[in-house]
């Protein structure tokens, strides 16, 4: 007959029963340990994918705002070139009515004379529109150029063009002329007044 189970099994028994308990608190510690590990995994995933979505709607507010930014300067541009265009059109188109300036007369023969600096000595023509023919042979005769030749033309806007008499150089001195050649200057004292204005 066997020997009964003295205090050797129950202490087989209880250590069995020790180590089972030591096996199901370790179990216990490690699985609180990946249910750690795992909510701060998905912790850190939920914040760098809060931080990607911040970081692309600011890159998406930043485009908004650049665009919009380019679109106002654009326009502002594209207003302040209609604008100008629209003031020197207004001038071009006024400048016929200078033929009957009183004082064009003392303008027509200053231009004259400035021309005649940049020519070679000799005999010059002086094209011109026939509503100032008159007043460039008198421009002439007033300066003692009594050789000279003055060409009506009528496509020339008002004011002179004195040419050396082969013609190789030519110093136009017609209101357009010269209104195209201070556009810049005068523009940006226009935009200037433009937005004096606007504020």
């Amino acid at each position: 007959m066997p020997a009964p189970a003295g205090p050797l099994f129950a202490q087989l028994r209880d250590d069995a029963k020790a180590a089972a308990v030591q096996r199901v608190e370790q179990a216990r510690r490690d699985a609180q340990s990946l249910r750690a590990g795992a909510e701060r995994t998905a912790a850190h995933r939920r914040s760098a994918a809060t931080a990607e979505h911040e970081c692309a709607n600011s890159r998406t507010l930043e485009n908004v705002r650049a665009d919009v930014s380019q679109r106002v300067r654009h326009e502002t541009l594209a207003a302040r070139a209609a604008a100008l265009d629209r003031v020197f059109g207004a001038a071009v188109r006024s400048m016929e009515a200078l033929a009957e300036h009183p004082r064009l007369a003392g303008e027509i023969t200053r231009t004259v004379a400035e021309a005649l600096a940049y020519l070679p000595e000799g005999v010059v023509t002086v094209r011109c529109a026939s509503a100032v023919a008159e007043l460039a042979r008198g421009a002439l005769a007033s300066l003692g150029r009594t050789t000279d030749v003055v060409r009506v033309e009528e496509g020339l806007p008002l004011g002179v063009i004195v040419e050396s008499a082969d013609g190789a150089i030519a110093v136009d001195e017609t209101f357009a002329s010269r209104l195209a050649s201070a556009r810049p200057r005068l523009a940006i004292a226009l935009v200037r007044q433009i937005e004096g204005r606007a504020e």
